[in-house]
């Protein structure tokens, strides 16, 4: 379930698998440079985004999604 204050990453099927892919070669940083080489851009203009893989509480992936500079 997404909330509404969270943003998944949104792209074709074939571009999240490809960044999925990537999690295990680039860390948070070169992930997100990444994104956005591809032109997946963050919710807004403020500097801080990444792009990180997110879990539930019982561990299960839930996606790839975009923490802000706002995130704790």
């Amino acid at each position: 379930m997404t909330h509404v204050d969270e943003y998944p990453v949104q792209a074709d099927p074939a571009t999240l698998a490809d960044l999925h892919r990537q999690l295990d070669v680039l860390g948070t940083k070169a992930l997100t440079a990444y994104a956005r080489s591809l032109g997946i851009d963050a919710p807004d203009e403020r500097a801080g985004w990444s792009v990180v893989l997110e879990y539930d509480a019982d561990l299960n992936e839930r996606g790839l999604f975009w923490v802000g500079p706002d995130h704790e």
